[in-house]
């Protein structure tokens, strides 16, 4: 009878521990697919933001997105000085014409000296 019982307690404080395992796996995983929800929608939003600015309109091969002013001034500038228009260049960055287009104009008045 005790061997019995020692059994039964050992059974049943091993599916206690099982138990709460399985409840700790459980939150864990409902936590997990709350956070993914989270994240996704921001991943695919900012994915499908990077195909649109990267359209048909753009220039091939050329990078969408500068990480810096300086580096979109130098973008702009190497893509003006390939022959692209000033629309062609705003839609491949993703910013205004007019910006494009003042940019253009700084850099000639920075190389005539006036």
């Amino acid at each position: 009878m005790i061997t019995l019982y020692i059994a039964l307690t050992l059974y049943v404080s091993l599916a206690a521990v099982a138990g709460a395992a399985l409840w700790g796996y459980l939150q864990l995983s409902r936590e997990i697919a709350l956070l993914r929800r989270r994240v996704h929608p921001a991943a695919t939003a900012s994915a499908a933001a990077a195909g649109a600015s990267a359209s048909s309109s753009a220039p091939a091969g050329k990078p969408s997105r500068a990480s810096s002013p300086l580096d979109a001034r130098a973008q702009i500038l190497r893509l003006d000085r390939q022959g692209e228009s000033a629309h062609t260049i705003a839609a491949a960055m993703g910013m205004p014409q007019a910006e494009v287009e003042l940019t253009l104009k700084l850099d000639r008045i920075k190389s005539t000296g006036a």
